[in-house]
C-alpha cells in the first residue's frame, strides 16, 4: 500500500494540472491511509501523509482533508487537548 500512496503523491505533486474529481480521490485515498498509519504506529508514513496533505492548494473542497492532518499531527505530537478541540 505504501508504494500505491507515494505513486499518488508523486503524480499529485508533479502534475499540477490534475482534474478536481481526481484530486479528491487521491487526496481522500491519503486521508484513508494516514488513519491506517496512525493505527498501525507508522509514524513516519503518517508525517508524510500528513505533510503531503498541508501541501495541497486551499480550497472548501480540501478543507477537512487539512483538518483531518491537523487532527493526526496534533495525536502524533500527544497533544491530546489540541486533538480535543480540533
Amino acid at each position: 500500500m505504501e508504494g500505491i500512496i507515494n505513486a499518488l503523491i508523486s503524480k499529485f505533486t508533479k502534475n499540477k494540472k490534475i482534474e478536481a474529481r481526481q484530486q479528491q480521490l487521491i487526496i481522500s485515498i491519503a486521508v484513508c491511509y494516514l488513519n491506517i498509519c496512525y493505527e498501525q504506529n507508522n509514524e513516519y508514513e503518517v508525517k508524510k501523509v500528513v505533510c503531503f496533505l498541508h501541501k495541497v492548494s486551499k480550497n472548501a473542497e480540501i478543507g477537512l482533508a487539512k483538518l483531518i492532518a491537523d487532527y493526526y499531527e496534533a495525536l502524533l505530537n500527544k497533544k491530546s487537548f489540541e486533538a480535543e478541540e480540533i
